[in-house]
């Protein structure tokens, strides 16, 4: 009798466990839900299918203005000595900031 009971003890404490694991994939899963649908939402919004037609594509907004700059005079810059902006750590905001505002950078 005693031997009976111990076995569907086990029992009862090994369904408790899965039931366990099963609530803390459940949570993963909604977090991971979570985290995709909001990327969705960003994926399906004005702001990136601008950015993407910027970078990507090389658009511009109707009304705005592009500036070019060929690469010899970048060129012509670096081998002066020159200050080089346009490290991958700053945004684009700041290497143009920098690019028109530092003393060292020679306006053609």
């Amino acid at each position: 009798m005693a031997f009976l009971y111990a076995r569907a003890y086990y029992q009862d404490y090994m369904v408790r466990q899965e039931i366990k694991e099963l609530q803390s994939d459940i949570e993963k899963l909604n977090t991971k839900k979570l985290e995709s649908l909001k990327v969705l939402e960003y994926v399906t919004s004005n702001q990136f299918v601008e950015e993407t037609a910027r970078t990507d594509l090389n658009m511009k907004k109707v009304g705005e203005s592009v500036l070019v700059v060929p690469q010899a005079h970048v060129e012509s810059l670096a081998s002066e000595g020159v200050h080089k902006v346009g490290s991958d750590d700053l945004s684009v905001m700041m290497k143009w900031w920098y690019y028109f505002t530092a003393p060292e950078v020679v306006q053609p």
